[in-house]
């Protein structure tokens, strides 16, 4: 499941949110989070005509930084002790991404991990 929330058509911006692939075993080998991450951003840029995308993601989580980091998302900056998790106070990371992002680096690599999985070993 995937979504974009807070859409602002004022601001012409949006969130992505609730990212969940479900059953790792039914999908592995298969290009699912490549695939959704293409649709929502086509619905963002290419149907709502948004120019921004953007999110937050807790420091710690390293790996979903740097994935978003690889497909283009730009850090915009770091909220200091944001994010609570058990008894811990992490920071948040702003992602954004611009539409000429999405269409220079995004979606041709997009393309590329959808191809490349579709081909397999």
């Amino acid at each position: 499941m995937l979504s974009l929330i807070d859409v602002d058509m004022a601001n012409l911006r949006a969130e992505p949110a609730r990212f969940l692939i479900g059953d790792e075993a039914a999908t592995r080998g298969v290009p699912v989070a490549a695939e959704a991450m293409k649709l929502l951003y086509s619905l963002a840029f290419d149907e709502l005509g948004l120019v921004r995308v953007w999110g937050i993601v807790a420091a710690n989580n390293s790996l979903t930084v740097k994935w978003q980091k690889y497909m283009g998302m730009k850090e915009e900056g770091r909220l200091r002790n944001h994010l609570r998790q058990g008894t811990s106070l992490y920071d948040a990371i702003y992602l954004g991404l611009l539409v000429e992002e999405y269409r220079k680096t995004t979606l041709p690599r997009l393309n590329g991990l959808i191809s490349a999985a579709r081909r397999g070993p």
